[in-house]
């Protein structure tokens, strides 16, 4: 007699897991806006280059793991975003607009916004209008976060997210 057939177990593939957006809400505690012009430097690719940038620190709100954690964010004003913002993306996936960093106690957030965003935002900060910075990106894995929406917001409800 023969030794009887081996039969195989069927394998059930798992799908990957829906990528997860997660919302950042942070508080303004305090506002120091940056900007820097150069001109006529030989490494230049133009005549004259500026930086702009928002700096502030943040208190978290949301997620929870993170609450009252101070956050310093440093959002830079770029004229390469303004000027994608009127080209149709032709399969281009963008890469986001920051990363959320939580490392120990250290926590920053570094982005970047259209600079035309940048003169509307920056006085609002400054008068306190905006108080609340919204992001939603992805979960924090190994400390970091890809972000991928932003917006500056003069109120937030908590019991909503």
């Amino acid at each position: 007699m023969g030794r009887p057939a081996k039969t195989r177990a069927k394998v059930v593939r798992k799908r990957p897991p829906a990528k997860l957006e997660v919302s950042y809400i942070f508080r303004i505690e305090r506002f120091a806006p940056s900007y820097a012009l150069s001109g006529g430097s030989e490494w230049q690719e133009t005549t004259f280059d500026e930086y702009f940038s928002l700096e502030f620190t943040a208190r978290c709100l949301i997620p929870e793991k993170y609450a009252d954690r101070l956050t310093e964010f440093s959002i830079g004003g770029s004229r390469e975003l303004t000027k994608l913002q009127s080209q149709p993306a032709n399969g281009h996936k963008a890469q986001g607009v920051g990363l959320l960093t939580f490392h120990g106690k250290r926590s920053k957030m570094d982005g970047r916004i259209p600079v035309d965003a940048m003169q509307f935002i920056s006085p609002q900060i400054g008068l306190g209008t905006i108080k609340f910075i919204y992001l939603i990106g992805d979960p924090v894995v190994r400390g970091n976060a890809s972000i991928r929406w932003i917006a500056f917001e003069s109120e937030v409800d908590l019991e909503r997210q």
